[in-house]
């Protein structure tokens, strides 16, 4: 146990122990994406309990595509709550390093109160084909909503490339669609990539930390861990690139996952 309570460096800031609360969706904004009562209650009970980092639940970069109707949103609308959130958190314990999960639901937005929108359709989900220019403008979002988070006092962000959301459905193999952003592991690796090279460019902090959680393996023919658009073959050489080519762009962490709860619930959640 002495290695779990011992303090680990993370960049250039450093966790006083090795507990990672990790991001989980509860779902209790208000209306407009901010942190409501419950939200500020279960947060002050995890930095009062002294975990050496706490990741805020699934927070979306845009109010148009989200999965859960009381999803927290991190835009300029949402700024000062977000701030007066840190604030308080670090109150109750001001050595927790507090990562934010900014995500995108793609696919996986829900149709009563958002609009899905896809790589290349999947069965069951689909949603309207983005374009290049609808990618371009989807990028510019994760680097204001990491502006924001970093302005609100935020330790660090990871960009969640796992669980079958918007990301992580560029990087799998059945994204064969022939355009900018599929087909070829360069082409699928390229929104992943570029995201975190703008983030890190325009944010320009040392101290601030920027990191991805990843599934390894989706579970599923095509998905990521897989060896082609439709084969059963578990294959991790892709997704061991995958790590390799965050860590090369600067990469403070990796939170390595799998599964996609849509499709693979069993492997994300136990019985």
């Amino acid at each position: 146990m002495d290695t779990v309570f011992s303090p680990i460096k993370i960049g250039t800031k450093t966790a006083a122990n090795r507990i990672a609360i990790n991001a989980m969706e509860c779902t209790d904004a208000d209306d407009q994406g901010n942190p409501g009562e419950k939200t500020y209650r279960r947060y002050r009970r995890l930095f009062e309990g002294g975990a050496g980092i706490v990741v805020l639940e699934a927070i979306t970069v845009t109010y148009d595509h989200r999965g859960r109707l009381h999803q927290l949103s991190v835009l300029p609308h949402n700024a000062k709550a977000l701030s007066d959130f840190v604030r308080e958190m670090k109150k109750a314990n001001s050595k927790t390093l507090f990562i934010w999960q900014l995500t995108h639901s793609g696919e996986l937005s829900h149709p009563d109160f958002s609009k899905r929108v896809c790589v290349k359709k999947l069965p069951g989900f689909g949603g309207d084909l983005l374009t290049e220019d609808d990618v371009k403008k989807i990028i510019d979002q994760f680097v204001l909503s990491a502006k924001i988070a970093h302005d609100a006092g935020a330790d660090g962000i990871d960009y969640k490339n796992c669980h079958g959301y918007l990301m992580s459905q560029f990087l799998r193999p059945y994204n064969d669609r022939q355009w900018k952003y599929g087909g070829s592991w360069e082409n699928r690796t390229r929104v992943t990539y570029e995201v975190y090279e703008r983030i890190a460019k325009e944010i320009n902090d040392p101290d601030f930390i920027v990191g991805s959680k990843v599934s390894m393996w989706e579970g599923f023919p095509g998905g990521q861990g897989y060896a082609g658009p439709d084969s059963p073959i578990i294959d991790l050489t892709e997704s061991v690139d995958l790590i390799k080519g965050l860590e090369a762009r600067g990469a403070k962490f990796i939170l390595v996952s799998a599964g996609c709860p849509s499709i693979t619930l069993a492997l994300s959640q136990p019985d």
